[in-house]
Order: structure tokens, then sequence, then C-alpha cells
């Protein structure tokens, strides 16, 4: 299983320590123009139009974990999945990927 600022760090094809800064601070709810005038240091001095985009992939990011674990919570309830399956499922990396396993999985 990836953690978010790992995958974003991937995604966003940024350093991993950068990456774990960004999403630090946008967990701690730090608009982009702060991060930008005053921890631009922990963000490797990334534009204002650049950290917007990384924004965004964080945000897609972090939806596709929450869905992924409310299907892997309600396939548990169910009974309906394995140790197999929910891995699977939890490590899918894309929006495109986990529909492919839902779809494939037919759950």
């Amino acid at each position: 299983m990836w953690r978010v600022d790992e995958l974003l760090a991937e995604k966003e094809n940024v350093e991993p320590c950068t990456a774990k800064n960004i999403v630090q601070l946008l967990e701690n709810e730090n608009t982009i123009p702060f991060i930008c005038r005053y921890r631009r240091d922990l963000i490797n001095h990334i534009t204002p139009e650049r950290l917007r985009d990384i924004k965004n992939s964080y945000t897609e990011i972090v939806e596709l974990r929450k869905r992924a674990e409310t299907i892997v919570i309600q396939l548990e309830k169910e009974q309906q999945i394995g140790d197999e399956v929910r891995t699977e499922i939890l490590c899918a990396k894309s929006n495109e990927e986990f529909e492919f396993l839902v779809r494939y999985m037919d759950l």
C-alpha cells in the first residue's frame, strides 16, 4: 500500500521530502499563497501555478484512498473480500486502475 506523499512524489515528479512537506502543509489547511510566500523553502521554491497542479493531484489521491477504503470496509462487512483482493484495491494508484479492479472483480 502506498502513502499519499509517496504517490504524490511519483505522479508529480517532485522530491519525496518536498512531497511530504506539501502534504503536511495542505493537511494543516495552509493556502497556496501562504505556502509559496512563507514556506517556499519547504517546497523547493515551487511556483504557485505548479503548486496548484500538485494540490489538484493531492486531492485526487486523497479521494482515491477514501474510495478504496470505503469499498474495502463495505466488502468486509459483507464478508466478500479476501486479503489478496483487499491489497489489490488499496494498492490502486489511479482512478482508472481502481475502476478496472472494481469492474474486473465484479464488486
